[in-house]
């Protein structure tokens, strides 16, 4: 199915666990999961380096335990939650994406008091990619510009 990510991870929630929320994708949410991770895994080749999945498909009871929004492209199977392995590579991460290009939006959450991490998704069926770009600071979303080096970030 991909070379770097599984379906598992792509699934795994330790919320639906501990509330016991079946997370199991449907026929539409699992060919959504495959392309994403067929994006992933050209971002993974590119990056050099090992990518982790925080948070992938949510079943829409899962999303609302999370505080998602309703309209939540993780819901559709359209996105995930991501960051390196070596959390100093995160910008590099984020610029490798946004140079790469094609997907539906990114977006750099980092709210107050929280760990960071990369929002990605890609556009969903007979759409094109939005390629918007945003940052979220736990309050606001808001567009970024394009920094020069991932050390501008």
């Amino acid at each position: 199915m991909s070379k770097y990510f599984s379906l598992s991870e792509m699934t795994h929630s330790d919320t639906a666990i501990r509330l016991g929320i079946p997370n199991d994708p449907n026929t539409d949410q699992l060919m959504y999961l495959e392309r994403l991770m067929e994006y992933l895994d050209g971002v993974r080749e590119e990056f050099a380096n090992p990518i982790i999945v925080r948070s992938g498909l949510r079943v829409p009871k899962l999303n609302k335990a999370v505080g998602g929004v309703a309209d939540s492209q993780h819901v559709l199977g359209q996105a995930a939650d991501i960051v390196p392995r070596d959390h100093k590579l995160l910008k590099k991460l984020l610029h490798i994406i946004w140079d790469r290009g094609g997907f539906d939006q990114l977006i750099w959450e980092h709210p107050k008091g929280r760990s960071e991490w990369i929002h990605v998704s890609i556009a969903g069926k007979n759409k094109a990619p939005r390629g918007q770009v945003l940052e979220y600071d736990g309050k606001r979303y808001t567009t970024m510009k394009k920094p020069i080096t991932p050390n501008t970030l």
